[in-house]
């Protein structure tokens, strides 16, 4: 895998906006063209997670809109369910669920992994803040539930169902893209 992020995004179709440079990535995102983006997310990572593979690659910058609005990840990027030491791209780590960044093999990868990635990254665009680091937050957490804090827009459900799918500890997370969009 490349190393950095622009190795990453260097080949991606340039019709393609990073959520960065859209309405959803600067502030204007209503509940639902949230929703949208993780109905349109969903093929994709069920995709991946089929072949033992998560995305893993989260941040506003590796995950973009097609020229229709349609939300797209990168093409050709997965980590293996297997632990291979740790995976993370600098640059993705506040959104990187915990157990990318350890190498101990009780912390494992499976479908909870993007499913972090996801809410963390729903997460980032309610705030329009870069959420707190995992490693952080294991050591100390600050983040309030964003059902207690209730942004205005957003129903108590879907800020509980983010909430819900930003645990630290893997299997009180939610444990798949079908229950964070269900």
């Amino acid at each position: 895998m490349a190393t950095s992020l622009q190795d990453l995004i260097r080949n991606v179709d340039p019709a393609w906006q990073p959520l960065e440079k859209t309405g959803l990535g600067t502030g204007s995102a209503s509940q639902g063209q949230l929703e949208d983006l993780v109905l349109d997310l969903l093929p994709q990572l069920k995709a991946l997670h089929a072949q033992q593979y998560v995305y893993g690659l989260w941040s506003l910058q590796t995950v973009f809109l097609d020229p229709v609005g349609r939300a797209k990840l990168l093409p050709g990027v997965g980590q293996p369910f297997v632990k291979q030491g740790t995976h993370v791209v600098p640059g993705t780590e506040p959104f990187s669920a915990i157990e990318l960044q350890t190498d101990d093999a009780a912390w494992r990868i499976g479908p909870w992994t993007d499913v972090y990635g996801l809410g963390a990254l729903l997460r980032a665009m309610i705030c329009e803040q870069t959420p707190q680091s995992p490693v952080r937050r294991f050591v100390k957490d600050t983040q309030e539930p964003l059902a207690a804090a209730a942004p205005a827009g957003y129903s108590r459900q879907f800020l509980r169902t983010v909430d819900l799918s930003t645990v630290l500890q893997s299997a009180l997370r939610l444990q798949s893209v079908d229950e964070l969009s269900a």
